[in-house]
């Protein structure tokens, strides 16, 4: 599998999603690209967006993914997917938390879900443990799910 994180510079979500999933499965492959990066060459099964990630409407670069993992309330032009998840604290969103405390949050997945292996997952809620921000959290936690791998409770 291949996954890409879109991050600002200076931001840790490749690394913390990385760290995780590398302790899951030794069969991903996760890269990082700048938001302002030419994505025309790059394909993936997953791409994981950083909340912070702004881009040129106007130069409209294209990804091609299987699973877009995005902000709640972000419209991407940028990619041709076949399915958009979202995270976020909205209860629109795909993935929420239903309970933030101090080391462990409750996932909350609203709606079945197609894995990038072709598994579904259908609504329910997943102890986890925090791994930074909740943005942080709700993203690596997403792209686990995605991978069909369980987040770490």
């Amino acid at each position: 599998m291949n996954l890409i994180v879109i991050e600002s510079a200076g931001e840790s979500f490749t690394r913390v999603i990385g760290s995780q999933v590398a302790r899951l499965s030794g069969d991903v492959f996760v890269t990082h690209i700048l938001p302002e990066a030419e994505f025309d060459r790059h394909d993936a099964d997953i791409v994981v967006v950083s909340p912070s990630c702004r881009f040129h409407a106007e130069s409209r670069p294209r990804l091609r993914c299987g699973i877009l993992l995005t902000p709640g309330g972000f419209a991407p032009r940028f990619a041709e997917t076949r399915c958009i998840v979202t995270y976020g604290m909205n209860p629109k969103d795909t993935l929420t938390l239903s309970s933030i405390g101090e080391d462990v949050c409750v996932l909350a997945l609203q709606r079945e879900l197609v894995t990038a292996d072709g598994g579904i997952l259908e609504r329910q809620e997943f102890k986890i443990r925090t791994c930074g921000s909740v943005d942080e959290s709700l993203a690596c936690s997403g792209a686990m799910l995605l991978l069909g791998l369980q987040p770490l409770g």
